[in-house]
């Protein structure tokens, strides 16, 4: 069974298990998953502080307690922040791994913390996030699953299957 859930200690979303995909990178093939990311997704981190900012919005529109979603957007604010800025890159870690080891790959699902309605980071490293973003990953096809400065990248899609989708990254 996955398991999903809050941390307690941060409030940051942890998510998967060994040999289970559980984001939109979910290539795998027999017991090969192509990128795991069993741990603290980026996106989803992103995503579930905008999802307590949202609660918070409502539930003060409609006359609801909110104190709850406050407090604990608040957390996940300020941990996101500590766990997930890569400050020798300028970017966002990709992913916290169980053992609380970043992921320093660089993916395009850091975006998720620019374009989403409740701002998670500060100015100055949204700025920093589209500058590597379009540096390492856009093309003029859309972005890049991986750096191709990465060693894990491969840049043609081609061989049998596991060679096609290891090139999913």
């Amino acid at each position: 069974m996955l398991c999903t859930t809050a941390d307690p200690e941060d409030g940051l979303i942890s998510a998967g298990e060994k040999g289970f995909q559980l984001t939109w990178m979910d290539a795998k093939v027999d017991d090969w998953v192509v990128t795991p990311r069993e741990g603290k997704p980026v996106e989803i981190n992103a995503l579930w502080y905008n999802s307590l900012k949202i609660f918070e919005m409502l539930g003060e529109k409609f006359g609801s307690e909110v104190h709850e979603y406050s407090l604990l957007a608040r957390q996940v604010k300020t941990s996101f922040r500590k766990a997930f800025w890569n400050n020798q890159s300028r970017c966002l870690y990709d992913n916290i791994q169980p053992n609380n080891e970043p992921d320093v790959s660089i993916r395009p699902n850091q975006i998720f913390s620019v374009f989403l309605p409740f701002s998670i980071l500060e100015p100055f490293q949204e700025s920093a996030i589209v500058d590597v973003v379009f540096k390492h990953l856009y093309t003029s096809m859309g972005l890049r699953s991986l750096s191709p400065e990465d060693p894990k990248y491969v840049g043609k899609y081609s061989g049998g299957r596991k060679d096609r989708d290891g090139a999913y990254h």
